[in-house]
């Protein structure tokens, strides 16, 4: 064996091996290197997520604090206007907490009332027009609170196309000449608040065709989610009475 050559081989596998512990420690720390900016950049999403997280938060109280001072202005208005026709606070809050028991959120509740206040029509059929705008919503894929407003609307508008958005088919000039026969009068000769009355009287009929379509409807899944928005819109009414008083201050 040629000792020579022993030791130039070794030298040669020595150098090799020199060689590659220096690249793996610019392999390492070149790792570290990329470590150290992954770290600082998973801290940097953590408190980006904190703080879009408290952003979320803060948008959510406040929404529900504009809506709470929605809800208290409409109050004040609703007051007023039913005062205008006839009736007293007392019987508004009583009329709204009834339409609030047929699935009509806190805010629609009274903007509807106001509604009908203000067209005349008869707040003692509210709660019965409430519950043909459920069966209504169930036609239109929308939930009580939306169809109760297009049912107002309708009567208020005597527009029977916003009606069949939400299967109701009505027609106007047959009601008024049904009205008219009834009291001894021409429909030249209605006035408009006998117009109006002709009219809810034909959408309380013809919400005969459509009765049952809420009960069916509530064991399905959609139905249940249509509905979710209204405990949801109540519950950030009653979350924001809470801030209310800051944002007077405010």
């Amino acid at each position: 064996m040629d000792l020579k050559l022993v030791i130039s081989a070794v030298d040669q596998a020595t150098g090799v091996l020199t060689k590659v512990q220096g690249s793996v420690k610019q392999v390492e720390g070149a790792v570290k290197d990329i470590q150290r900016p992954l770290f600082d950049m998973k801290s940097a999403f953590v408190n980006i997520g904190a703080a879009v997280g408290a952003w979320k938060i803060a948008g959510w109280i406040s929404d529900a604090t504009l809506m709470a001072a929605r809800y208290e202005t409409l109050g004040a208005a609703m007051t007023v206007v039913g005062n205008n026709a006839g009736y007293t606070r007392k019987e508004m809050d009583a009329y709204e907490l009834t339409l609030r028991k047929t699935g009509i959120a806190m805010i629609e509740s009274r903007q509807n009332l106001i509604s009908m206040a203000q067209a005349h029509i008869d707040l003692s059929k509210s709660a019965q027009l409430a519950r043909i705008a459920q069966d209504a919503a169930v036609i239109g894929g929308i939930n009580s609170s939306e169809a109760f407003g297009r049912l107002v609307y309708g009567i208020q508008s005597a527009q029977v196309d916003v009606l069949l958005t939400i299967g109701l088919n009505v027609n106007f000039e047959d009601s008024y000449k049904k009205l008219a026969s009834q009291i001894g009068k021409t429909t030249e000769d209605l006035t408009e608040m006998e117009k109006i009355q002709a009219r809810t009287n034909v959408v309380m009929e013809k919400g005969k065709d459509i009765a049952g379509a809420y009960e069916a409807a509530m064991g399905t899944a959609g139905k249940q989610l249509t509905s979710m928005q209204r405990y949801l819109d109540d519950l950030k009414v009653k979350a924001g009475e809470t801030f209310k008083d800051a944002l007077n201050i405010a």
